[in-house]
């Protein structure tokens, strides 16, 4: 665009010079036209007035005085300066400018017909530099010099010589043609500088659809890279969400798994423990059968079965069922426990799947009654089904000797421990064989955020091994063995500390 806006401005330079150019001989010429009639009417004027039989010189009028003509300073010829147009054939004119024809000028075409303003520097001879007023220069070619000037011609008491009339039809005809090749050179010039304005918006228009296809290129380019990007993103996160399923999968199988095994190990150990408790009491009731003296009454009802004459506290009425809080998981075909937990069948729990066994931590608040919420130490909360709880709980049954006792129907119901009634006196000798009370099971809960470890044993280097519950760090019912024991007593019911700060209640 700049350099359309030059060219302009360089073009309209030209013709405005040009123009001046044409201007300038236009006046040279008129005042060349002026200056001759004044002198022929002045010649008239002076032959009118003169005397009859006085000879009259009319040399200064229009020809030559026959006095001897000053001689002709010779310049010496030199070659034109580059860049400064030749005049070929040329005259010098009346008014002082030169006729003839131009070469070199980038204002003309060569052979162009042109007639200068006057000329105001320069001896106007063959092979000279001249300038005009305005500051044009020209050589003059001293090869091509016409052999007659515009100055010379004579004047006649009968009238004009032909010579005069023939110039003025030359100029005539000079200027004639000079004004058709001006307009010739002209149209010339429109006509080459629309040709250039038309090649140049071509042009234009060309690389304006070159840089349209590119930006489009590049555009559809970018969309391909964007596309492939996107493509590459989501396979990369389905491959990640593929992947983090697995792990998921396999770690809830993993623990289930666990839970199952531990909730395994738990029912054997309280059907040992179970075992052993009745053995025991059946060998102490053996015992007593064969160190009772002869006749002598025995009372068998410490051993296995509840007493008759002890009165059983009433029961705590179960309360109204409710249904399960929003959010919260439930427990069916529960049990609880020995050391306060509740195992059953989870469902409406995100991190386990429905149907699945676990084992609680103990716990802390509510009452273990089906249809309650109950909470563990740990905070976590579990509603209690109450029609679908466990026909009966790890934490009893009485003993007989004639096989075990009847269960409790309903782990849910907790039974105060009975009454102590003394015996009544009897004159007759009886031996009761009701075992004296036993230390005081130790019934403590852990205290909250502190985890909980069941079924724990000492090790020699004064570490615990055992199954952990409530606990961050670890998994429900995981295995664990802790750093030595730096506070606390290593039995059940108590918190012990490790070295390192690590808090345990013993269950």
């Amino acid at each position: 665009a700049q350099a359309k806006r030059e060219a302009a401005a360089a073009d309209a330079q030209r013709k405005r010079e040009e123009a001046q150019a044409k201007r300038e001989a236009a006046a040279a010429e008129a005042q060349a036209k002026r200056e001759a009639a004044a002198k022929a009417t002045k010649a008239e004027q002076t032959v009118a007035a003169a005397k009859p039989s006085v000879t009259i010189s009319l040399f200064g009028f229009g020809g030559q005085q026959d006095t001897e003509e000053e001689p002709v300073k010779k310049a010496r010829t030199k070659p034109a300066p580059r860049g400064v147009p030749v005049l070929s054939r040329w005259r010098l004119n009346r008014d002082g400018s030169i006729s003839g024809f131009i070469s070199g000028s980038p204002s003309f075409e060569d052979g162009d017909a042109i007639t200068t303003s006057a000329i105001a520097k320069g001896d106007v001879v063959g092979g000279n530099i001249v300038q005009t007023g305005s500051g044009s220069r020209y050589y003059l070619d001293a090869a091509t010099e016409k052999s007659g000037s515009s100055r010379g011609g004579g004047f006649s008491l009968f009238g004009r010589k032909k010579a005069v009339k023939t110039v003025d039809t030359d100029k005539k005809d000079v200027a004639d043609t000079r004004a058709q090749k001006a307009a010739e050179a002209e149209a010339k010039r429109e006509a080459l500088a629309q040709a250039k304005a038309e090649q140049a918006a071509k042009r234009a228009e060309a690389a304006d659809a070159k840089r349209a296809a590119a930006a489009q290129r590049a555009t559809e380019a970018q969309a391909k890279k964007e596309a492939a990007a996107a493509e590459a993103k989501a396979k990369r996160e389905a491959a990640a969400a593929e992947a983090q399923a697995k792990r998921e999968a396999a770690a809830a199988e993993a623990q289930a798994k666990r839970e199952a095994a531990a909730a395994e190990a738990q029912r054997k150990r309280e059907e040992a423990q179970a075992k052993r408790e009745a053995a025991a009491k059946a060998s102490q009731a053996e015992q007593t059968v064969k160190t009772a003296s002869p006749g002598a009454t025995i009372s068998l009802f410490g051993f296995g079965q509840k007493s008759e004459s002890a009165t059983e506290a009433p029961s705590k009425p179960a309360p109204k069922a409710r249904p399960a809080p929003r959010g919260v998981p439930t427990i069916s075909k529960w049990r609880e426990n020995r050391d306060g937990s509740i195992s059953g069948f989870i469902s409406g729990s995100p991190a386990f799947d429905d149907g699945d066994a676990i084992t609680t931590s103990p716990i802390a608040k509510g009452d273990v009654v089906g249809g309650n919420v109950v909470q563990t130490g740990s905070g976590s909360r579990y509603y209690l089904d109450a029609s679908s709880s466990a026909s009966g709980s790890s934490l009893g049954g009485g003993f007989s000797l004639f096989g075990r006792g009847k269960e409790n129907s309903s782990p849910s119901v907790k039974v105060a421990p009975a009454k102590k009634v003394a015996p009544v006196q009897k004159p007759s000798r009886s031996i009761s064989l009701k075992a004296a009370p036993s230390k005081a099971k130790v019934n403590k809960r852990a205290p909250p955020g502190v985890p909980s470890m069941v079924k724990w044993r000492k090790n020699r280097d004064g570490s615990v091994t055992g199954f952990i519950s409530g606990s961050p760090a670890f998994e429900e019912g995981e295995r664990i063995t802790t750093s030595p024991i730096a506070k606390g007593d290593i039995s059940a019911g108590e918190v012990v500390q490790t070295g390192s700060g690590s808090r345990y209640f013993l269950v």
